[in-house]
């Protein structure tokens, strides 16, 4: 059950002896005041190698979001100027409507006047039907 993965791991985690001066360059360095570096880790390369894709989808997605967000003010727009143009036609024709009830009104004011007049006369004439 020598499994492939296993040795590696054993291979990888097996005591190792520094290499020749290590000793030395630690001392060198401690004596200059400078810090060991830290390796980065896998997670901080992994990042690092993600950044420029996250942000090309970030600024995608924002993108997205911008023209979703001015195409529904566009329409919201567009649907205000239909809503505005639709109420001037029915106050337009709310005006004529009224327009032509005062002619109508004024027409039969004046037919009423005819008629009672011809009625006044017939009377007069002693001609009406009761």
């Amino acid at each position: 059950m020598d499994d492939p993965i296993e040795r590696r791991l054993k291979q990888a985690l097996a005591r190792t002896d520094p290499p020749q001066g290590f000793a030395g360059r630690v001392m060198a360095r401690v004596a200059r005041g400078e810090a060991p570096r830290p390796e980065p880790s896998r997670w901080a390369l992994f990042g690092r190698l993600l950044a420029p894709a996250w942000r090309t989808a970030l600024a995608g997605a924002l993108a997205c979001l911008l023209l979703l967000t001015a195409g529904l003010a566009y329409r919201e727009h567009r649907l205000r100027l239909k809503a505005e143009a639709e109420r001037a036609r029915a106050e337009q024709a709310r005006e004529e409507l009224i327009l032509a009830l005062r002619i109508t009104g004024v027409q039969l004011s004046r037919a009423r006047n005819i008629v009672l007049r011809q009625m006044d006369f017939r009377k007069q004439q002693g001609n009406v039907r009761q």
